[in-house]
């Protein structure tokens, strides 16, 4: 390090303790306040710069900070948390320095704050309709699609926090969101595509066999004695020729889906994921569950659930 930059540091260092002394003691010999000035002054670098630096370094460096740097998602969390936290933490110490009687402040802080924000405890269901009626009643918001959800990175007061607390730039927010988004449409995307080969190329020729071995079945019985009842077959047979008849009208709507445009920017491709492509497989995968339940284990192409849960092979 230079010389030059050793001074400029230490000049630095000088200016940020002497005029803040200076002012100080400007208003007392006027006879001003000069308390609240102080208060202000070692309080600011003491959230601004110690508390939240030995926060960050704490939580960072230790081995859930490794967990939360190597995860975008968790980072991001952190980052809007820690953001939030500071920020309120700020508004009551703004607010506290300008009391005239710090501990009747205090309490009229802490009680306004949980009078305000209260609105957001809920100690029923939250997955039941009842909660997105409560919410609403409340004027919380309930976004029930990912790509509005998203959008809520580049709302203005969301920017402002950020940036002011230097977690994240507005440039780095949009483009943080635009990614997210696109991540988005290719995760869904490549579930949809999956889903569509697993259908073709292994579900519908499983079935079909299936199906073609009890009709045979069927027409080996009455081979053999014409009047013996096959009803439950013949009702098997009738459903499997439904069901595998919608599950393929179903995949070839989402085919049709994942063909067409899907919006001129992320947001809107987003949009169309969630409420086109998301409802179709929703549908498909409907009808495939259903089929699943009345084709035999050995005929099914993919191990149930009890495999799964079960299996130690």
């Amino acid at each position: 390090m230079s010389i030059a930059a050793v001074a400029a540091i230490f000049l630095v260092m000088v200016l940020s303790a002497a005029l803040p002394l200076g002012i100080m003691l400007l208003l007392h010999k006027r006879g001003g306040r000069w308390f609240p000035f102080l208060v202000g002054m070692v309080t600011f670098p003491l959230f601004a710069l110690g508390l939240e630096q030995s926060v960050h370094a704490m939580v960072l460096r230790s081995s859930l900070g490794e967990m939360i740097t190597g995860n975008i998602w968790l980072y991001a969390l952190y980052g809007g948390l820690a953001a939030g936290i500071f920020e309120e933490l700020g508004r009551f110490a703004d607010e506290l320095e300008k009391a005239a009687d710090f501990n009747t402040a205090l309490h009229d802080v802490v009680q306004r704050a949980f009078t305000e924000h209260q609105r957001i405890i809920f100690n029923g269901n939250g997955y039941e309709e009842a909660w997105v009626t409560e919410a609403k009643k409340r004027g919380l918001s309930n976004l029930t699609c990912t790509a509005d959800a998203l959008q809520t990175y580049i709302q203005p007061k969301h920017i402002e926090l950020f940036s002011r607390h230097r977690v994240f730039t507005e440039e780095e927010l949009r483009a943080r969101n635009e990614i997210h988004l696109e991540n988005y449409c290719q995760v869904v995307g490549i579930e949809a595509r999956t889903m569509i080969d697993m259908v073709n190329r292994n579900i519908f020729p499983a079935v079909c066999a299936f199906s073609g071995a009890t009709a045979s079945g069927v027409a080996a019985k009455k081979a053999v004695l014409a009047d013996l009842d096959c009803t439950n077959e013949e009702d098997l047979l009738h459903r499997l020729s439904r069901l595998s008849a919608e599950m393929m009208r179903q995949c070839r709507a989402l085919e049709e889906a994942m063909a067409a445009p899907k919006g001129k920017d992320a947001y809107e491709a987003a949009h169309y994921y969630r409420c086109t492509v998301f409802d179709r497989m929703g549908k498909l995968r409907a009808a495939v569950d259903e089929l699943e339940t009345i084709t035999a284990r050995e005929a099914w192409p993919y191990p149930g659930y009890t495999e799964l849960l079960f299996s130690v092979t």
